[in-house]
């Protein structure tokens, strides 16, 4: 849920919610390094506040806190980097039109990794898909590109099926945390089970964001291997409801009270609001919640100025959400537009709110999805372009979130490029 809410990290971030000082957390280090401890006071300050870029070899020693303090295996912690370094930097190769040479050898990778014991195994094995998909959609779209030799309509389908699969493990991995099957940190359980049901909201988003961009374009999609079709009835029901949605929000804004993850966090919190809000424009929820016109063009019109608003220089770009789309189609906001001085606005619809932001992290998001973007259906309506140094790394809903991942819904935050 922040642009790069890495395990390693979280767990200093967390340590003072957990009662650690930091003099306790630079004693983890000493005892597990050969050189005694590297870190200082004011670099795990920043990693408390959210607004530290650490090194790599810092990272690295960050390890023996977040193991103790969040109660996981350091292997698994370590796994975890590598998965997400790995991942990041292909996707950040395939935003630049780039295909690299490792990328089909590195999907193949995650697609045969194996349910291991322990919370730790348990998080890579629902974090694996989810990576999966966004990767394929981004050689897809990005660089031309379907891995394994498929079809488009093959990769699409192959990513269908994968944030699905993301899906149900994150539930089944916060089930386990909060029935105690998973042993975790004391005090860091709650955390946990918090970035589960947050990592499973943002899969529910990008499903969604598929199933309304399945019905755009006619592509005829299924939900399973029974060949069910994508339905937006279907993705609909996997939203979290309005009240869920505010729980786990809550439970990540209380672990992590520095400032930058709050930013990130409210920015993920935006765009879950607009996959709820499309929903309910279309009739297909209902949670009984009140959603007159004037608090859903309410909460859309604050979502979107969340998103419009710069987080670590970076901004969401809400024309390609397919939720966005969907919400301008209904009538429910007008188009966004951007000042000169990239300062964006929203037109015919309230006053544009700008509220506190997010991410998972980092959610991010990610640019055209595919080159049916570029020739919609006849019910799509032109999208303003925003500032062209912001560049997307996921899938076709846009955004690439980072308490996990990325892909087509959009929980995945852009990068800036000079």
């Amino acid at each position: 849920m922040a642009k790069h809410l890495r395990t390693e990290v979280i767990g200093v971030a967390i340590g003072r919610k957990c009662g650690r000082t930091q003099a306790e957390m630079l004693e983890l280090v000493a005892t597990t390094s050969l050189y005694g401890p590297r870190l200082d006071e004011k670099a795990i300050s920043r990693v408390v506040a959210g607004n530290s870029n650490q090194q790599s070899k810092t990272r690295l020693q960050m390890v023996p806190i977040s193991a103790e303090i969040l109660g996981l295996p350091r292997d698994a912690i370590v796994r975890e980097l590598f998965w997400r370094e790995t991942y990041e930097q292909l996707s950040e190769e395939l935003a630049k039109g780039g295909v690299p040479s490792m990328l089909e050898g590195f999907v193949l990778l995650l697609g045969e990794l194996l349910q291991g014991e322990g919370p730790g195994s348990g998080w890579n094995y629902a974090l694996a898909p989810y990576m999966e998909a966004d990767l394929q959609w981004d050689a897809m779209s990005r660089a031309m590109v379907c891995l394994g030799g498929r079809t488009r309509q093959e990769v699409r389908q192959s990513c269908v099926l994968a944030f699905k699969r993301a899906l149900d493990r994150f539930d089944q991995f916060a089930q386990h945390v909060r029935s105690g099957l998973y042993r975790v940190g004391e005090g860091a359980a709650a955390f946990i089970a918090a970035r589960a049901d947050s990592m499973r909201a943002a899969s529910a988003e990008q499903l969604f964001n598929l199933a309304l961009l399945n019905e755009e374009n006619g592509w005829g999609l299924v939900r399973d291997e029974a060949g069910h079709p994508l339905t937006l009835q279907w993705a609909a029901g996997l939203l979290p409801s309005e009240s869920e949605l505010a729980q786990f929000t809550a439970t990540l804004r209380e672990y992590l009270p520095g400032a930058g993850w709050q930013r990130r966090i409210s920015k993920n919190h935006a765009v879950l609001l607009l996959a709820i809000a499309s929903a309910v424009a279309a009739g297909l929820i209902s949670d009984g919640t009140p959603w007159d016109s004037v608090r859903l063009r309410s909460v859309v019109t604050q979502a979107i100025a969340e998103l419009l608003r710069p987080c670590d220089g970076e901004r969401v770009r809400v024309g390609e959400l397919p939720t966005y789309r969907s919400l301008l189609r209904f009538g429910i906001i007008g188009p966004v537009a951007a000042s000169p001085r990239g300062t964006s606005v929203v037109s015919r619809a309230a006053v544009a709110m700008l509220l506190t932001s997010l991410v998972f992290g980092g959610t991010e998001t990610v640019g055209m999805s595919d080159q049916h973007t570029a020739s919609r259906s006849p019910h799509s309506v032109a999208q303003p372009i925003e500032p062209g140094h912001v560049r997307f790394l996921a899938g076709p809903g846009g955004t690439q979130p980072t308490v996990a991942a990325a892909g087509p819904g959009g929980t995945v935050v852009t990068r800036t490029e000079v």
